[in-house]
């Protein structure tokens, strides 16, 4: 069997290239703690990322009784909050740029494409200094809605 070298590799963010499960979780205590509910921890964050912030917020909440006025409480405390704190503890990976930079030298087109807001996405490419490897960024808009 063979295969041909692939000429683009799209990446996923949170969890693949960067670790920025402490400052979700952060973001999301701060919510939590803002309607009255339990704290949550990093390792307990981890499972619930991946369908965008509101998503996690009622995740976090835990309670399918949860109302839609408390539910856009917390996420508006979220999403503040987390824009403020993108780089508390959010790191890349170890060996993520060196692997980046490899596979740019063998020709290999690069993309991350995220459920967080655009503009979340590329600050926080731009500001771990990954933006320069990537040929393209994208993250959520209006007009391109969640990958999944």
């Amino acid at each position: 069997m063979s295969f041909s070298k692939p000429t683009l590799l799209v990446f996923d963010l949170d969890g693949t290239l960067v670790d920025t499960f402490g400052d979700i979780a952060g973001a999301a205590n701060h919510a939590m703690q803002l309607v009255g509910r339990p704290s949550v921890t990093v390792e307990s964050i981890i499972p619930l990322v991946g369908g965008g912030g509101r998503n996690l917020v009622t995740r976090c909440m835990n309670d399918p009784n949860a109302s839609e006025a408390e539910i856009d409480t917390a996420f508006a405390a979220w999403k503040k909050y987390y824009a403020e704190h993108l780089f508390d503890f959010s790191r890349p990976y170890p060996g993520t740029a060196e692997t980046l930079i490899t596979l740019r030298e063998r020709g290999i087109h690069l993309a991350v494409l995220s459920n967080k807001w655009h503009g979340l996405t590329e600050g926080i490419l731009i500001g771990l200094g990954l933006a320069p490897l990537l040929d393209a960024m994208q993250g959520q808009t209006p007009d391109k809605p969640m990958k999944h």
